[in-house]
């Protein structure tokens, strides 16, 4: 048994062009025996910076359905902007996620002030 959370990999197709739903659920399925204490989908191992809004959302559905309840599953709400990341945190909410990850956006020259009402608006749809 391991007492960590697990950041995966997201798998893509031989010629590069989409995720791999069938080998990110094998991964998944891989790694559950040993029984994390979670799994972190879309962070920066993840690629989440290549992937579509519409891919992240995916990889994440895919993890849930695998976990199954098994152990928590985590996920990068990163985006650049306060919208993109609500909206991924409202996804992420919706499917019953144990925790997002949120870091400030990438592009950009912000103030403290300013960094701190994206991470509270974001918080207030997600958990955090």
């Amino acid at each position: 048994m391991t007492n960590s959370i697990i950041p995966l990999v997201t798998p893509f197709t031989d010629d590069q062009s989409q995720v791999s739903e069938v080998r990110l659920a094998r991964l998944i399925r891989f790694l559950l025996p040993s029984q994390p204490a979670g799994i972190f989908v879309g962070g920066d191992l993840g690629e989440f910076a290549s992937l579509t809004l519409g891919e992240r959302k995916h990889v994440l559905e895919i993890a849930m359905r695998e976990v199954a309840g098994a152990t928590s599953v985590w996920t990068n709400v990163t985006a650049n902007t306060t919208m993109m990341a609500t909206d991924m945190a409202q996804h992420a909410a919706q499917h019953g996620v144990s925790g997002c990850v949120l870091m400030p956006p990438v592009y950009g020259s912000f103030t403290q002030s300013e960094l701190v009402q994206h991470f509270r608006t974001v918080a207030k749809f997600g958990p955090m």
